[in-house]
């Protein structure tokens, strides 16, 4: 490797370089020229990468080339990633603003529709009132009188009452029996689960 000074002679090449006059200055080997030039453009890589590690993750431990692009790439990835996330999201934000200014324009015609019926309906309304006078009727007399209704006694004779009591015995006779029924259904359920 050749060290950051690199002198020919009594001059730096950098100041030779300076010189208005070319044919002043000293020849200088083609290799010194490219070395410096690889070193600048080291140095200058160097800066970038550090430039990069100061971005990607300023506070990380390994400042080695490899993990600064290795992180450097990783988070493109993450960023490529979230772009896509967010421009599906984008195209459906995009399409339910359309379908909310849809529906809002078509709510606007609605009101517009239901204001002028609106309207129809109170000038009918006017006209009609207009049109026909009101007359209110007051009753000339009022009957004060009101009697209370008498209960109505039951009569052996009513046949209404004999069927309600023939019913309600028959209903009885009849959940007797489906009581014995369901007693011989779990007794013969208790046999089967002790044999």
């Amino acid at each position: 490797m050749v060290s950051g000074d690199n002198t020919t002679g009594p001059e730096n090449s950098d100041d030779s370089r300076s010189l208005p006059d070319r044919k002043s200055q000293i020849k200088v080997p083609r290799k010194i020229h490219k070395a410096e030039r690889e070193k600048l453009k080291r140095d200058h890589l160097n800066d970038l990468f550090f430039k990069l590690g100061h971005v990607v993750e300023p506070t990380r431990q390994n400042n080695g080339k490899a993990s600064i692009l290795g992180e450097a790439t990783k988070l493109l990835r993450d960023l490529v990633v979230q772009v896509e996330s967010l421009k599906r999201e984008n195209v459906t934000l995009l399409s339910e603003s359309r379908y909310v200014t849809q529906e809002k324009n078509e709510l606007k015609d609605e009101t517009i529709v239901l204001m002028s019926e609106i309207e129809k309906m109170r000038s009918a309304q006017s006209q009609s009132h207009e049109q026909q006078p009101m007359y209110v009727i007051s009753p000339t007399s009022q009957d004060t009188h009101v009697r209370r209704p008498h209960p109505r006694r039951a009569t052996p004779l009513d046949p209404w009452q004999h069927r309600i009591l023939t019913r309600a015995t028959e209903l009885t006779g009849e959940e007797e029996e489906e009581e014995e029924r369901e007693q011989a259904g779990k007794m013969s359920r208790e046999l089967q689960l002790l044999d």
